[in-house]
């Protein structure tokens, strides 16, 4: 993988059923790495995490390396998944 992505809770309305709090973060450097996350939000944004760590842009995004996306538990969790250069 050419990058190390990260994703982060950036905001959290109201209470998460998985117990997210902001601030909470988890590193990948590899699509074979297991994160403690919620099941639902990780669905719901691996496809964008795995796009990140091979190097992909998303269009909407104003930032080349940082993506935003909610977890479709109404929207209650948003989470900011960023990445960098995989050091070697």
């Amino acid at each position: 993988m050419r990058y190390e992505v990260t994703i982060e809770v950036d905001s959290v309305s109201g209470e998460c059923s998985a117990g997210h709090k902001v601030g909470d973060r988890w590193v990948t450097k590899s699509p074979e790495q297991p994160l403690a996350i919620c099941p639902v939000a990780l669905v719901s944004i691996w496809q964008k995490v795995y796009a990140m760590l091979l190097g992909a842009d998303f269009w909407w995004s104003d930032e080349p390396d940082v993506a935003y996306f909610v977890c479709p538990d109404y929207g209650k969790v948003r989470f900011k998944i960023s990445r960098r250069p995989r050091e070697t």
